[in-house]
């Protein structure tokens, strides 16, 4: 396998992710420090099920830290933006599979299935691209409104048509 995909995200804003993709794993975030911890060089590893923390563990150099959930929630969630690593288990990775989506054109063209129920809860730049699909742009001409790469425009569309919110246009 590859490199496993990195986000520089909040706690709250990775949670969300992990949540929505029932992710089952490992995330983990180098940190260089952390307030009221002895030391500097911190790993944390938060191991996953369905999204919901189930384990965490703050590890330095010489030592290591057993936290619950919420304990963890609180230590992390102060820390602000960190780069997170997901390593998914051998479920998650069976549940993409199984619930993969065609890969749109590039000359497609996309509609809303569903309404958010809370647009503010998605990322800035799916929010952009959601707001601008009305079912007569192509990926491109989204690309070229949002003055945005084609490839950034793309993967937007995939990720809104994996969480249900777009869907491709008939083209009857």
């Amino acid at each position: 396998m590859g490199l496993m995909p990195s986000f520089l995200l909040s706690l709250d804003d990775m949670l969300r992710y992990t949540i929505g993709y029932k992710f089952s794993g490992v995330l983990k975030a180098d940190i260089a420090a952390i307030p009221k911890f002895p030391g500097r060089g911190y790993v944390t590893t938060l191991t996953l099920t369905d999204g919901v923390i189930s384990k965490c563990e703050i590890t330095s150099q010489d030592r290591t830290f057993h936290m619950d959930a919420a304990v963890a929630m609180s230590v992390l969630k102060e820390l602000g933006v960190l780069s997170w690593e997901l390593l998914p288990s051998e479920e998650t990775l069976s549940y993409n599979q199984e619930h993969s989506f065609p890969r749109p054109s590039h000359d497609s063209v996309f509609i809303h299935s569903e309404r958010p129920h809370d647009l503010l809860s998605l990322p800035r730049n799916l929010r952009r691209v959601y707001q601008c699909i009305d079912g007569t742009k192509t990926i491109l001409a989204l690309a070229r409104l949002l003055a945005i790469p084609e490839k950034q425009v793309y993967d937007s569309v995939l990720d809104l048509q994996k969480r249900g919110l777009v869907q491709e246009r008939d083209r009857a």
